[in-house]
C-alpha cells in the first residue's frame, strides 16, 4: 500500500483501495498519482485522484504497462509496455482521450521513462543494449523527432532526472563499481539536449546512490541507498558544490525489511511518497494503515541488543 510522508517518517495511507501497486508517482500539481498495478495476471496504468479517493484504470492491454511519468502539465503520462511486438516500449496517454494511446518509440531493446524536462518537450529515458548495458537516452516529442544517445559508456547509466530549471541531470552511473549519482551540466539547442561544452560534472553520492529526485527548488537532491532514503544540498557555481548526504530515515528502506521502499519525492519537497511491502498481499486481509512516528515504534519492537 502506498503511503505519503513527511520527511519526520510521519505516514498516512494514500488511498483505501487495497491492490499490489508497482511503481508510480503524483503528478506535477499533487492532486493525482499513476501507479502500475498488478491486474489478473498483468499490470496496468491506474491514476488516483486523491481528494475523492477515485482510483481509475487508464490502460487494458494484456500486456505489462509498467513505469508511469507525468508530464509537466498534468495532462499525460509515458509508461513502458510490451504491448505491440513484445518489446518493452515507451507509450504516452492522455488522460482526457481514454481511447488514445501513441507509441513514442520503437526498438528492439528495454526502455523505461524516468523524467521530462520542466517545459515537456523532451522525454529522458533509460535503454538497455547488449554491448553498454543501460544508458541514457533522450526522446524531444515534437513530430518527427527520433531518440538519441545522451550518456553511452560501457558501465551502466540509468534513472535521468532533470533539475526544474533544466540546466542540470541526475543520474545513476557503476562506473565506479557500483551505483552512484552523478549531476552533469547539460544545455539546449533547439528540440536536442546535449552535455554541456565546459565538462561540469559531480558525484553527488558518497556510498552508493539510486534514484535521484530533485527537490522544487533545484537545489536539494534526494536519492536511495540500500538502507536510507539521503538528501544533498546543491550549491551552483561555478564549481557545482554537493553537500555532505544527510540521511532523511533509514531502517524502513532496509531491502531486507519489509517495510518501506522509496517511490518517489511529493511535489511540495516536503513529504515523499513510498511502498509499504506486503502489497503482494493485497486483497486478502491487509487493512490500510497510519503509523505515527514509526521510527520510534520500530525501535520499541525490536530494540537494538549490545554484547
Amino acid at each position: 500500500m502506498p503511503v505519503k510522508s513527511d520527511l519526520q517518517g510521519n505516514v498516512v495511507p494514500l488511498s483505501a483501495h487495497e491492490r499490489w501497486y508497482v511503481s508510480g508517482g503524483p503528478s506535477p500539481d499533487g492532486t493525482q498519482v499513476a501507479f502500475s498495478i498488478v491486474t489478473g495476471t498483468n499490470n496496468d496504468i491506474w491514476v488516483l485522484e486523491l481528494e475523492r479517493d477515485v482510483l481509475t484504470r487508464l490502460t487494458t492491454h494484456l500486456a505489462d504497462d509498467h513505469d508511469p511519468v507525468w508530464s509537466p502539465d498534468n495532462r499525460s503520462v509515458v509508461f513502458r509496455s510490451e504491448r505491440s511486438d513484445n518489446s518493452p516500449n515507451l507509450y504516452l496517454k492522455r488522460i482526457d482521450r481514454p481511447d488514445e494511446i501513441v507509441r513514442l518509440t520503437s526498438s528492439p531493446n528495454r526502455q523505461t521513462p524516468c523524467s521530462f524536462t520542466p517545459d515537456g518537450e523532451i522525454l529522458g529515458f533509460t535503454e538497455y543494449a547488449a554491448d553498454t548495458g543501460n544508458d541514457v537516452w533522450v526522446l524531444p516529442l515534437d513530430a518527427g523527432s527520433h531518440p538519441q544517445p545522451l550518456i553511452r559508456t560501457p558501465f551502466d547509466e540509468e534513472d535521468p532526472a532533470f533539475s526544474p530549471d533544466g540546466k542540470w541531470l541526475a543520474y545513476e552511473s557503476a562506473e565506479s563499481g557500483k551505483g552512484e549519482i552523478y549531476v552533469v551540466a547539460i544545455e539546449r539547442d533547439g528540440g536536442t539536449v546535449r552535455l554541456a561544452a565546459d565538462g561540469t560534472r559531480v558525484q553527488a553520492s558518497t556510498d552508493g546512490g539510486r534514484q535521484p529526485r530533485w527537490g522544487p527548488d533545484g537545489r536539494r537532491l534526494f536519492y536511495r541507498t540500500p538502507s536510507a532514503l539521503m538528501r544533498v544540498a546543491l550549491e551552483a557555481g561555478p564549481p557545482l558544490r554537493p553537500s555532505a548526504p544527510e540521511e532523511i530515515f533509514g531502517a524502513g528502506l532496509l531491502e531486507n525489511e519489509e517495510l518501506y521502499d522509496f517511490g518517489a519525492i511529493w511535489p511540495d519537497g516536503e513529504h515523499v511518497m513510498l511502498y509499504r511491502r506486503s502489497d503482494e498481499n493485497a486483497g486478502e486481509s491487509e487493512n490500510p494503515i497510519i503509523v505515527v512516528n514509526w521510527f520510534e515504534e520500530l525501535r520499541r519492537l525490536a530494540p537494538r541488543t549490545t554484547n
